[in-house]
């Protein structure tokens, strides 16, 4: 019988799909942060969607894509930021169309994560997109 050898697959598919899950999974902690929040904080300060792009564009600002991928808190606030900019910039183009192009900008970041496990190329780009879109409001 030959002998098997175990298949040495790279760690990019593990690390691109660990990743996918940390974003989807930061992304419905920030829904829920942003529509469970009752205390009185910056998303009760105008509701709908204008109030919701700001608030994404405000927490984008201080997204560190620099500290995303580290295995520490600041790495675990990168991620929840980035996953609360996702859901409020999709509550936001839902609530009005005029914001869809921050969405979009989002969704783009969102699945180039996801497919190469970085913050580069496509989700890089996208991210500038969407603080370029902030930028202009």
């Amino acid at each position: 019988m030959p002998d098997r050898q175990p298949s040495r697959r790279g760690a990019g598919p593990l690390i691109a799909a660990a990743a996918g899950g940390l974003v989807l999974g930061a992304a419905g902690v920030g829904v829920a942060w942003a529509l469970g929040d009752s205390g009185g904080g910056p998303l009760d300060a105008g509701g709908g969607a204008e109030a919701d792009a700001r608030d994404a564009c405000e927490v984008l600002a201080r997204f560190d894509e620099e500290r995303f991928f580290d295995e520490d808190d600041a790495g675990r606030i990168a991620s929840y930021r980035f996953g609360l900019v996702v859901g409020l910039a999709e509550a936001a183009a839902v609530g009005d169309a005029e914001y869809e192009p921050l969405a979009e900008a989002m969704r783009t970041a969102q699945a180039g994560i996801a497919n190469a496990g970085d913050l580069d190329g496509e989700a890089g780009q996208a991210l500038a997109d969407a603080r370029e879109f902030c930028d202009g409001r």
